[in-house]
């Protein structure tokens, strides 16, 4: 074995290191073999070239593009969604009462039935929280609007005539349902 001894040391950089540590190898059992990368052969791609197509879309003079602008404006304009406030307005005018006796916390029958129509229709046509609706009829307590609209969705099954009812409420308001 040769008489150079590799002297540990610290190092700048990891590229020190590498270039310390080659030179004392090359010293012990000589240079390292090349070994030469064979390089792939290049082969020349050539992607057709398509010819740009001619626009499908009509010129249009200023008068005709702004015609079909309001056009398109006015078709695409929606009814605005009833509020909570609507729809217990339009509920107690369909059954006589007033939204005041819809919103308070009278418990007859002939009241509670159109207020729990007014609750599914704000939670299952329009997609308010059940928080929401029992806020908009008066200050309850969510707990009372899932009851009701779990009340209503049971009655609707058991009575198609109260279905179609409901769905024709649903309908003059234009709500479509689920």
């Amino acid at each position: 074995m040769s008489a150079i001894a590799y002297q540990a040391k610290a190092h700048e950089s990891r590229a020190s290191m590498v270039k310390s540590y080659t030179a004392a190898h090359a010293a012990l059992w000589g240079p390292p073999p090349v070994r030469e990368k064979p390089v792939p052969p290049i082969v020349e791609v050539k992607k057709p070239v398509r010819p740009a197509k001619p626009a499908s879309v009509p010129i249009l003079s200023d008068d005709e593009y702004a015609e079909m602008l309001v056009e398109n404006f006015a078709a695409s304009r929606r009814a605005p969604r009833p509020g909570p406030t609507q729809i217990i307005n339009f509920i107690a005018a369909q059954y006589g009462k007033t939204p005041a006796e819809l919103t308070s916390h009278i418990r007859n029958q002939s009241i509670v039935r159109p207020r729990h129509i007014a609750m599914y229709i704000m939670v299952c046509g329009m997609g308010f929280s059940y928080p929401r609706t029992a806020k908009a009829m008066g200050g309850r307590d969510h707990t009372t609007a899932f009851v009701a609209v779990r009340k209503m969705k049971e009655k609707m099954a058991s009575d198609p005539f109260f279905a179609a009812r409901v769905a024709n409420l649903m309908a003059a308001l234009g709500i479509n349902r689920e």
